[in-house]
């Protein structure tokens, strides 16, 4: 791979992924071919060996380089890469650091962006997973990429860049705003509305190991997910019900700044078997909002 001139720019977002880092690496490496490339690894508020994992494949690899962020926050690693290393003129590549690439998936994805003339990004979908099927399925229906891996075009990120539009810190559906932002749809219904501007490619494909039912932490992982999740749609309503009459130039800069000038705040309500989750959830947001005002 060459890296300079590179027509391909992976952004691999890595907190805390020792384990997995060197994998994905090499298969994006395997994926890229003879393309010229340059990969980013944006190892944000690592407290493991992430760093010093990255670090070796980059004195092995000069397409490879090590961006070390302080903050934990995705977002804020996303935003670091859209608005101070996406160089000009290439095809954005967007990867989490524990996943592997199937072999063509880059080229389908950069392939399918090349031949729409209107396609603002272009997602892959998983090859593995328990629901995959129905992942996939509402993938498509509601124009959404995964934060597993996606594309999106040059023209794009240089719109995103001179609009100075950022992913809120701290939010954690990053990839359903980006879906939004790629569909240029600021409403709620942006979630569920399929675009010509969102291209979802069945044949360009990712991997993630699955957290095994008997493992130790299953149980905890799984309930600590399932908590994100209400976060996050806590936090996705709460950003549209401002960017839909405001637009996404009203992104606030920070999920808290949010919380603080909401109008209110969510609530605790029964919900059934999930009223658990969602009272942890809510718990978190008011939590996350009192020490910002303390």
């Amino acid at each position: 791979m060459h890296q300079d001139g590179a027509n391909w720019s992976i952004a691999i977002f890595a907190h805390n992924e020792a384990t997995h880092i060197a994998a994905c690496i090499d298969s994006i490496v395997n994926a890229a071919g003879q393309h010229a490339c340059r990969i980013h690894v944006l190892a944000n508020g690592c407290s493991d060996d992430t760093a010093s994992v990255v670090a070796r494949k980059q004195a092995a690899n000069s397409a490879v380089s090590l961006v070390t962020i302080g903050l934990a926050d995705k977002a804020n690693a996303w935003n670091h890469y859209i608005h101070g290393l996406a160089p000009s003129g290439a095809t954005h590549f967007f990867v989490d650091g524990d996943v592997t690439l199937d072999g063509a998936s880059l080229q389908r994805l950069d392939d399918c962006l090349r031949s729409s003339p209107v396609a603002n990004a272009a997602a892959a979908v998983p090859e593995n997973g328990r629901d995959r099927t129905d992942w996939i399925r509402r993938m498509i229906r509601h124009g959404r990429v995964s934060g597993g891996l996606y594309a999106l075009q040059d023209t794009f990120v240089e719109h995103l860049r001179g609009q100075g539009i950022r992913i809120p810190v701290g939010l954690i559906g990053d990839d359903f705003l980006v879906s939004a932002l790629a569909k240029d749809m600021p409403a709620a219904d942006a979630i569920y509305r399929a675009s010509e501007k969102l291209a979802v490619v069945p044949d360009a494909t990712f991997r993630f190991e699955s957290i095994s039912e008997r493992s130790p932490g299953a149980l905890r992982a799984y309930l600590r997910r399932l908590v994100r999740y209400r976060v996050r749609s806590h936090q996705l309503g709460m950003l549209f019900d401002v960017t839909a009459t405001r637009g996404f130039h009203a992104l606030p800069a920070n999920m808290v700044d949010l919380y603080r000038e909401a109008p209110r705040l969510p609530g605790y309500y029964w919900r059934g078997a999930g009223t658990l989750i969602d009272w942890l959830a809510v718990t978190q947001i008011r939590n996350a909002t009192k020490r910002a005002q303390a």
